[in-house]
């Protein structure tokens, strides 16, 4: 790889990694005897899980800019008017790595009022919750209790997701199937 050819974010994301790197190694240097490997997983698994989000956060950022951009079409509007640009607003999307941040700009119609998200449905974002994770919530739920499966994936997967948004999650998405 030439790092000199990396972009800012990948630069961004390949210094992060170097940093996690060096940490760990302090943190196994600073580890009592016996106990290296035990210290070792549960920040590699921290870091990587964070540095995993923070990849994501950034890949989608780059897509729902570069979809924006290029977006006529979704700046039509059904009344045939143009929706405007009404600036860019945050939207906080649990994933199957954790929460992710993403600033989107949102395109109102001022004649009808019809508004939405470009980005979107480019990206799949239908609901505070990303597939994955509703699939990751699903298997989770057919295991254990909802208030169990909240603990489960907190420890397996590190996303903190509440036993009532749990159970919402599993029986719509078990309705849909059954429908």
């Amino acid at each position: 790889m030439e790092l000199e050819k990396l972009t800012a974010e990948e630069r961004l994301i390949a210094e992060q990694a170097v940093l996690n790197f060096r940490s760990l190694n302090k943190a196994c240097d600073d580890a009592k005897d016996g106990t290296v490997l035990a210290v070792a997983e549960k920040l590699a698994m921290i870091q990587g899980r964070k540095l995993i989000q923070q990849t994501l956060q950034t890949s989608l950022e780059l897509q729902a800019r570069a979809i924006e951009k290029k977006s006529k079409v979704s700046r039509a509007c059904s009344c045939g008017r143009t929706k405007a640009h009404h600036g860019r607003k945050p939207r906080v999307v649990m994933t199957s790595s954790g929460e992710v941040c993403l600033s989107r700009v949102y395109f109102r119609c001022v004649v009808c009022g019809d508004g939405g998200f470009a980005a979107d449905g480019r990206l799949g974002i239908h609901g505070r919750y990303s597939v994955e994770a509703e699939r990751l919530v699903c298997l989770a739920a057919a295991s254990w209790s909802y208030d169990v499966s909240s603990d489960r994936l907190e420890e397996f997967c590190g996303l903190e997701i509440g036993d009532t948004a749990i159970r919402k999650i599993s029986q719509r998405r078990g309705a849909a199937m059954n429908a």
